[in-house]
């Protein structure tokens, strides 16, 4: 089974280690990877690494220096990212615009980006979507294992409606279900909360989150419920990596 080792989700920042052989977004700070062993174990050991989008939640700058200068062979082999991520690290200061002097641009992707990439564990395949997020270009991810499992990632997005997913079913879902609709409609309503509130309609919600892993996890999936909103937000009973639960997908689609 691909096994996703959760380093940080959330606004506070997003990275993740996927069967210790790549990373998807590099949103933490480096030094909360530098002061855990396991953490900085991983980013030693990868073979890839992907980026979703340029915010700096999911592409700080200190980490992606932190890669260059760990793993420069990641960076100018394997470091996948979106064209608006590009430019802004690049602008990030002055290291960052010299150590993107070597990046190959063949690795710069957009939504229609598909290939294949290699780590220790064999060649993986990728397949990119277009995940709307207001201005950003952001990116979510299809990967196919040597083993043909596959894993379905998608973070910091309104909706699904152009992840091409059809009728297919995957063995591990990595998600955003970020508000749920009864806290958020309330908080809609209070001249308050509203401005926040209305911010966070540029992420998925809980609801959808769970539509979702239910048409198309596979039966005894992993699940990981990505970027839960710590205001608006609730922790799904489908969010079996955090909950030990393991969802009954025979049963029909929620409605919702």
């Amino acid at each position: 089974m691909i096994t996703v080792q959760i380093i940080g989700t959330g606004s506070t920042g997003n990275c993740a280690v996927v069967n210790r052989d790549f990373m998807v977004d590099l949103g933490v700070s480096r030094s909360l990877v530098e002061r855990n062993a396991d953490n900085l174990d991983a980013l030693r050991h990868i073979s890839a690494a992907f980026i979703t989008h340029e915010h700096t939640d999911h592409a700080n700058p200190s980490l992606v220096k932190c890669l260059y200068e760990i793993r420069p062979d990641v960076f100018k082999r394997q470091f996948f990212i979106p064209s608006q991520t590009y430019e802004k690290l690049t602008k990030a200061n002055s290291f960052l615009g010299k150590a993107f002097e070597d990046y190959p641009l063949d690795n710069i992707i957009d939504k229609d980006s598909e290939f294949d990439f290699r780590t220790r564990g064999g060649t993986w395949h990728v397949r990119c979507f277009h995940a709307p997020h207001g201005s950003a270009e952001c990116v979510g991810f299809v990967f196919t294992s040597p083993d043909d499992e596959t894993l379905f990632w998608a973070t910091d997005l309104e909706n699904l409606e152009f992840a091409g997913v059809g009728n297919a079913k995957y063995d591990v879902i990595c998600c955003e279900g970020n508000w749920d609709t009864e806290c958020l409609t309330n908080a809609l309503k209070d001249p308050e909360t509203a401005g926040h509130a209305e911010s966070s309609l540029r992420h998925q919600s809980v609801e959808a989150f769970e539509q979702f892993v239910s048409n198309h996890a596979k039966a005894g999936g992993k699940i990981i419920q990505l970027h839960n909103s710590g205001s608006f937000g609730r922790y799904s009973r489908y969010n079996n990596v955090y909950t030990g639960d393991v969802p009954d997908y025979s049963k029909p689609p929620l409605d919702i």
